[in-house]
Formats: C-alpha cells, sequence, structure tokens
C-alpha cells in the first residue's frame, strides 16, 4: 500500500494521509511522480470533516506520497505537520513554540541540550 499526503497550498499543512493500492499508483507514473500524485489528487474526494473544520470551503490543495518506513522524504506524513518543499521532506509537528528546526534532518531540536553528565534527568 502506498501513502500520499494532502497539504494546504498557502501554508503545506498536512490535512490527511490516506491509503492508495500499489496498482493505482504503478498504473499512474510510479512511486514518486507527479503523475500518481495527480491521478490521487483526481480521485480522492474533498474530505467533508476538513471543509465543516474550515467554515465550509475547502482550500487548495495537493499531493505527495509519503513513506510509512521513512524511506523517501525524510519521515512519514502526520496530519498537522508540514512539508517542506525546498528540502523535499515531510516535517513533523514542532512539540514546542521554542524548539528550533535542525537543518541538517529537520527535526525538532530543544533550545537547551539534554544534559548528559549520567544523571537520570526528567526532560521536561
Amino acid at each position: 500500500m502506498a501513502h500520499f499526503a494532502e497539504m494546504r497550498s498557502d501554508n503545506n499543512e498536512i490535512l490527511r494521509v490516506v491509503v492508495i493500492s500499489n496498482n493505482d499508483v504503478d498504473n499512474n507514473g510510479g512511486e514518486l511522480s507527479d503523475q500518481a500524485a495527480t491521478w490521487v489528487s483526481n480521485n480522492i474526494a474533498e474530505d467533508e470533516i476538513i471543509k465543516e473544520e474550515l467554515g465550509g470551503t475547502y482550500p487548495s490543495t495537493y499531493w505527495k506520497q509519503s513513506s510509512y518506513n521513512h524511506n523517501f522524504r525524510g519521515r512519514f506524513s502526520f496530519v498537522g505537520g508540514t512539508y517542506d518543499s525546498v528540502n523535499d521532506v515531510f516535517v513533523e509537528v514542532k512539540p514546542y513554540p521554542s524548539w528550533i528546526l535542525a537543518s541538517d534532518h529537520f527535526t525538532w531540536e530543544a533550545p537547551i541540550a539534554k544534559p548528559t553528565d549520567g544523571n537520570i534527568w526528567e526532560w521536561d
């Protein structure tokens, strides 16, 4: 099974992730192809719950394939995360306002490093 994430065009926020048959992907351009993403866009209906949550108007969106095993695009896509089109990676939801996105591996890091002095610390 293949996974595809739907993102808002205006801010790249991931709205949902759907599962698509591998046959449908293979018959429409193959993995990571724009053709497969277009097929998903043309064959998956707008989500009525998302539409309702956004005040009755569905946003402009686009689709990208995601890897459940983290084989491409950095990591699996999750609702609320974002897609970084410049680096072609999915970015997880920012856990805390003060955390910083590491530019080398696109994961969130605490602004102060966790102590490594051998003591047991409760990280808060």
